[in-house]
């Protein structure tokens, strides 16, 4: 058992550690042939499964968490690519080209505006 800071214990996550890591607020532990990341009060933050060597992740944005989360998975080329209604993004691993960097911003909808005539 390891105890480690937040930031570095998702990164042991994202990275595949299967191994029990934890702090006084996370911890990564397997079920079912996936790898979790939970809150001290068992709350689900984030799941891998074991089979997609570690290159998709469910990641919950309603966590406090979600923008380290978000941090970690673009430094290791995984990029959103689809959001759910229920709060859950879907991550997958892309080889990003030398000197090239990704960032996220959650989509925004414009509203259109009423057409006005000027006479």
């Amino acid at each position: 058992m390891n105890i480690v800071d937040d930031i570095t214990l998702i990164r042991k996550f994202v990275q595949g550690e299967t191994e029990l890591w934890f702090n006084q607020n996370l911890r990564i532990e397997t079920a079912c042939k996936k790898i979790l990341l939970m809150t001290k009060s068992g709350n689900m933050l984030a799941n891998v499964d074991e089979e997609s060597n570690f290159q998709s992740f469910l990641v919950n944005r309603e966590s406090r968490y979600w923008q380290l989360m978000n941090q970690v998975l673009l430094e290791h080329h995984l990029m959103p690519i689809k959001s759910t209604d229920n709060g859950w993004t879907k991550y997958d691993y892309f080889p990003i080209p030398d000197n090239y960097k990704m960032n996220f911003t959650k989509k925004l909808g414009l509203k259109p505006r009423p057409f006005r005539t000027a006479f």
